[in-house]
């Protein structure tokens, strides 16, 4: 509408007052211009067209006045906008200086979470675009923040208050009256964000105090140990330099900690513990890894005391350091040095038992071969002069004989085992007859017994063993399956193969074995007792048989299993021997 007001200027004129119209502050020198284009056409001397121009002067004036009209219309319209403009950035300070301020609160170091919420109340207050009808309620876990004539209404606005994805509490802004509707009910879009921006600030300063709290309690923890440990810590620079001790150095080494912290780590240490020490801390800072080292440190009075100090490396803030827990080992040596002493007593102890037993096995197996002999030719060339009676004094003599030889034997074998001079004589044997010689040798005790006794073997295996040895193996365990399997039950050898091993299966119905008994199995003198329990199985024997068959074959490179199922369902064992046994 302006520009058809302005048609009866020249086009020059007409393009720089449109040009002006876009800027509302210069209506007045628009209107100033359209005057002087008035004036101008008064003061024409073209007589001829004076009447002419009378006419258009009055038109002109009469454009100029409808003009004015519509640019003061303009102008208003302008004021009203800006005022609107100017309201709602008096909304948006209003709004940001109350985050601004609660954050600020929440940067402060000792402010108390309740310090923050009661001053939030009135930054809240003030931001919301009624204030005076305004009414604010923070809740926090157990707290409830609120002014002394805080009220409800329906009209309302919440936020809660996170901690991670915990509701730990929420804010309310409520209004006395009612106000026209705006984006949430009476409450701005602007308003949503910022108290829920409010909260957002509450809960991460929440989340800060907790940290912070976590901290101090877990300083304080850290300060009460350090200083209530019954080891000295101390923290050095890489030279040694102490920058930190804890009370403890003034008990263990009479040096009080000013004392102390002025003094290099190795300014007290032995001489001759100096670079033991300093290679231990070498390989701590190269492998990043905690170090052992023992070393003597000096009491303040003169003499050393034995220490164990334990040590690690860390960066602090790009600085190497090096921190050290140290343990008076004083007891501790003394206690170690009477084990020596007493292991030694031991040692020499064990050492005398072995002679003896070697020296009396001995002195034994000489009158006893002779006992044995003896029981032997009578029974079998004598036998129709012995009476009964005589006869079967004759075969206890015997049987006790040779038990007690067996004795002997295990006893020799475990002080050979003990003192590591159990020597085997390997050279390549045929296993097969060596099993099926142990079977023959022991069919008497199994036929007495009325135990079954099958195999199932290959013609052949060769293996690099012991023959006397791993006979006496195979022996120790056949003999255990027939005593330990009642009357009419049956023993079982197999033999299995594998890339590296043979295995030699001997599997009965015997009474088995539960797992307790597993346990005891391979002991020195692990002998399971089985007297008065009813089992109808020979007791008889000193515990010593499995021990030393699982050594020999330790020593062939082997191995000894067992397995039950438990009482009463028989046990099956199994001997690993190397293919390889160089």
């Amino acid at each position: 509408m302006i520009d058809s007001k302005l048609n009866t200027v020249s086009p020059s004129e007409y393009k720089r007052l449109k040009s002006l119209l876009r800027d509302p502050k210069d209506i007045e020198e628009i209107i100033s211009i359209m005057e002087q284009k008035v004036i101008e056409l008064s003061k024409s001397k073209n007589s001829k067209a004076e009447d002419l121009k009378r006419i258009e002067f009055k038109k002109a004036e009469l454009k100029l006045q409808e003009l004015a009209k519509n640019l003061e219309e303009v102008r208003e319209k302008l004021e009203n906008k800006i005022g609107v403009s100017t309201y709602a950035l008096r909304e948006r300070i209003k709004e940001l200086t109350c985050l601004y301020g609660i954050s600020q609160l929440a940067e402060k170091v000792n402010i108390s979470i309740q310090d923050l919420l009661k001053q939030a109340l009135d930054l809240i207050r003030s931001a919301w675009q009624f204030p005076k009808i305004t009414y604010v309620r923070i809740q926090f876990k157990e707290l409830m923040i609120k002014k002394d004539d805080f009220l409800t209404s329906k009209w309302k606005q919440e936020a809660p208050i996170r901690r991670s994805n915990e509701i730990i509490g929420k804010i309310e802004v409520y209004y006395k009256k009612e106000k026209p509707n705006s984006y949430e009910g009476p409450f701005l879009k602007e308003e949503r964000s910022l108290i829920n921006a409010i909260a957002e600030v509450i809960g991460r300063f929440a989340e800060r105090k907790e940290v912070e709290q976590e901290l101090i309690e877990s300083e304080e923890k850290y300060r009460t140990l350090v200083n209530n440990v019954s080891d000295i810590i101390i923290e050095t620079d890489l030279e040694g330099n102490r920058t930190f001790v804890n009370p403890q150095i003034s008990k263990i080494t009479g040096y009080d900690i000013e004392e102390s912290i002025l003094k290099n780590k190795f300014d007290l240490m032995h001489p001759d513990d100096r670079e033991n020490v300093k290679r231990a801390i070498g390989k701590a800072i190269i492998n990043k890894s905690v170090v052992s080292v023992e070393y003597r440190t000096r009491h303040k009075e003169g003499y050393y005391i034995p220490m164990l100090a334990r040590g690690m490396v860390k960066d602090t803030n790009g600085t190497l350091k090096i921190i050290f827990i140290m343990s008076d080992i004083t007891e501790i040596k003394k206690a170690r040095d009477l084990i020596i002493e007493e292991n030694k007593k031991l040692e020499e102890l064990n050492n005398i038992k072995r002679s003896l037993i070697i020296r009396v096995s001995h002195e034994l197996k000489t009158p006893l071969n002779s006992i044995i002999g003896a029981s032997h030719i009578l029974m079998n060339y004598h036998r129709n002069k012995l009476n009964k009676e005589i006869l079967e004094y004759h075969e206890i003599i015997n049987k006790g004989s040779l038990r007690l030889k067996k004795l002997i034997d295990d006893l020799l074998d475990i002080s050979r085992l003990d003192s590591d001079k159990f020597e085997l004589k390997k050279k390549k044997e045929n296993l097969i007859d060596l099993i099926k010689g142990c079977v023959i040798e022991n069919k008497f005790l199994a036929d007495k017994r009325k135990i079954i006794v099958k195999f199932n073997l290959p013609e052949k295996i060769i293996l690099q063993i012991d023959k006397i040895r791993i006979e006496q193996v195979v022996t120790n365990i056949l003999i255990n399956a027939i005593k330990f399997t009642p009357p009419k039950g049956s023993v079982y050898l197999s033999l299995a193969e594998n890339n590296k091993y043979v295995e030699i299966l001997i599997k009965d119905t015997g009474i088995g074995l539960t797992n307790q008994e597993k346990l005891q199995l391979f002991t020195k003198f692990g002998k399971i007792e089985r007297y008065g329990k009813k089992f109808d199985v020979d007791i008889e024997g000193s515990g010593l048989g499995l021990y030393i068959s699982r050594e020999i074959v330790k020593l062939h490179g082997g191995e000894i299993l067992v397995d039950s199922k438990g009482r009463n369902k028989g046990s099956l064992f199994t001997i690993k021997l190397p293919k390889d046994s160089t």
